[in-house]
């Protein structure tokens, strides 16, 4: 197998992590809200910490995340990330709230972290299931900051800036709704070999 095949492969074995993820995550939404919800994966790449934040529109891009840390035979930081127009307009559909991002009722807040914890965990499972490795995971924390801020922090504390980002792309579709998020799983740099391996690819 060629360098080029092997690529290809580990590009499809990472898709197929993200529709097995999307489609937990919808069905688990879709509980939530009572409402048909559909999730799609139009794209995955493997990408350095500079290439994330500048295919987010830079580091001074403000978003919401919600995190987890992940240890075990694997460890790392996963997140979701919404940029806030999709967050204002998650709460208006489905909260019918039109507060704006800086005036979010407690209600909303909860909304957004139950729906970041699903989503979160919902491709955590997912990768989990797919490795066979044993992992746990932290409680999951929600931020709204400048994307930097909150990836610097974490990767700082993890010593990993260098490290590679799995990226998943991910569009959520309620009717003719359709909110664009990604989630990024970020290994530390000892743990990347085992997760590959355990994918098989």
């Amino acid at each position: 197998m060629t360098i080029a095949d092997q690529e290809s492969f580990r590009m499809d074995v990472l898709k197929e992590l993200g529709n097995i993820g999307s489609g937990r995550a919808a069905t688990a939404l879709s509980q939530l809200l009572n409402r048909r919800i559909e999730m799609k994966v139009p794209k995955v790449q493997v990408m350095t910490f500079a290439e994330l934040l500048d295919s987010r529109g830079g580091p001074d891009v403000p978003m919401l995340t919600v995190v987890i840390d992940v240890h075990g035979d694997v460890e790392g930081r996963m997140f979701f990330m919404l940029d806030l127009r999709s967050v204002e307009r998650i709460v208006e559909v489905v909260l019918g709230e039109r507060n704006g991002i800086e005036n979010l009722s407690e209600m909303a807040y909860s909304f957004l972290f139950e729906m970041g914890n699903i989503l979160v965990s919902s491709y955590f499972s997912s990768l989990a299931d797919l490795t066979g490795l044993n992992m746990s995971v932290s409680v999951p924390r929600l931020s709204i900051d400048m994307l930097g801020a909150i990836m610097g922090e974490g990767l700082a504390e993890m010593e990993q800036i260098e490290n590679k980002a799995i990226v998943i792309d991910a569009e959520i579709m309620e009717g003719q709704d359709r909110i664009e998020g990604a989630f990024c799983f970020i290994p530390l740099p000892s743990s990347m070999g085992a997760l590959f391996r355990a994918l098989g690819v």
